[in-house]
């Protein structure tokens, strides 16, 4: 046996070694379920205040809505009806006087399209919810005077 038949005999079984004894890593089924149920775990710790602060959020923005437009009307009905002072409010609070001070001093102001519900508990009105989205029109504005805005040129 010539020394280059036997070089490379030993470069075949070598190789052939390294390939056939090489180990395969991989997750155990027991490390992967153990991660899953951490995740979990830190999921349903904290999913809760995700939500609750997304609440509200959502309700912050209704109220803002809700005041927004409740103060257009209040605006729009002190300007035809005069100043608040001299409005004709409901003695008491929650009476069918509180419906006809909504309809006479807001109603007028809000637009027909609008879905505003009047909340009530057994004939008594405790709140009022106004829509999602308001699209209101500029009627009148006052002329500008030139000289008055940042660009120097007039409305």
């Amino acid at each position: 046996m010539s020394l280059m038949t036997r070089f490379i005999g030993e470069v075949r079984s070598f190789t052939h070694c390294t390939i056939t004894n090489k180990k395969k890593y991989a997750f155990t089924m027991a490390a992967v379920l153990i991660t899953l149920g951490i995740i979990g775990i830190v999921a349903a710790i904290t999913l809760p205040s995700v939500i609750g602060k997304y609440q509200k959020k959502v309700t912050a923005e209704k109220l803002k809505k809700f005041y927004s437009v409740i103060t257009n009307a209040a605006n729009l009905s002190e300007y035809e009806n005069g100043d608040m002072y001299y409005w004709d409010f409901p003695k008491q609070p929650y009476s069918d006087d509180t419906i006809k001070f909504f309809r006479k001093y807001y109603l007028p102001y809000l637009k027909d399209a609008m879905n505003v519900k009047v909340l009530s508990y057994k004939g008594k009105v405790f709140g009022v919810e106004p829509p999602t989205f308001v699209e209101l029109e500029v009627t009148y504005t006052e002329p500008g005077i030139k000289g008055s805005t940042a660009t120097g040129t007039t409305k």
